[in-house]
């Protein structure tokens, strides 16, 4: 699949990142929290702060299909 590849631009701080990923599931933490655990355990050579990127932008893929 193309979109583990795929590295998103925004150049947001990880909080800033981590807020906007909290805020899309609804305020949930603990959803926002196993959404970057399963990125980092899929590829464990990401950092947290691409972790975070690769889960906001797949949720944002699954919110729009």
């Amino acid at each position: 699949l193309l979109l583990s590849y795929y590295k998103p631009k925004n150049k947001k701080s990880n909080s800033a990142k981590y807020k906007e990923l909290i805020m899309m599931t609804g305020r949930d933490k603990k959803v926002a929290d196993r959404l970057i655990a399963l990125e980092m355990k899929k590829n464990p050579k990401l950092s947290k702060s691409e972790s975070i990127e690769m889960a906001c932008e797949k949720y944002r893929y699954e919110l729009n299909r």
